[in-house]
């Protein structure tokens, strides 16, 4: 490939490759993006519905027995609106989560075809440069031999009206 990709590094987490950049980033934008990149992976989702579903279930089991404080199992854990709204909130995370990441990846293949493109335009101007350039050479060595064609030209043109019969006379 190119020499972009000999200074980027594995990053095995997610099978994707980091630019030197990227390594030289805060530890909290990585833990971020490492949270942010999981959040849109359906194994998140699927904890999270297990999660709600969970507390959905045993929400009455606790509200009647003392083992957490009193303000969260009270009867209001099960308010409609505060189950749709939990439930809207993290479906719209992982959305968010997912459509990222997805942007991301695309946007990787978008830049990786772009390097390819760069490559392979500065190979095939470094092999135009070198065509033109013998080109330009060869239109040099060629110029170079008009005056002797020329002379060529002219001492061949003398021997052979020399060498040719005189005309006869007409009668």
């Amino acid at each position: 490939m190119s020499d972009h990709h000999d200074h980027r590094e594995r990053d095995d987490e997610h099978g994707e490759e980091r630019d030197d950049d990227e390594q030289h980033i805060s530890p909290f934008v990585r833990v971020a993006d490492r949270v942010s990149y999981a959040m849109g992976t359906w194994q998140n989702i699927v904890v999270w519905i297990i999660l709600v579903g969970t507390w959905f279930a045993l929400g009455p089991y606790l509200a009647h027995h003392s083992v957490l404080p009193a303000w969260f199992t009270s009867n209001n854990f099960n308010f409609p609106l505060n189950t749709v709204t939990t439930i809207a909130e993290l479906y719209i995370g992982f959305l968010v989560g997912a459509s990222t990441n997805r942007t991301e990846r695309h946007n990787r293949n978008q830049a990786d075809r772009m390097e390819a493109l760069e490559q392979l335009i500065h190979t095939e101007l470094k092999r135009n440069t070198a065509i033109t350039d013998n080109a330009q050479t060869i239109a040099e060595q060629v110029q170079a031999q008009v005056p002797l064609l020329e002379r060529t030209h002219a001492d061949v043109a003398r021997l052979l009206s020399a060498m040719s019969p005189a005309p006869a006379a007409a009668t």
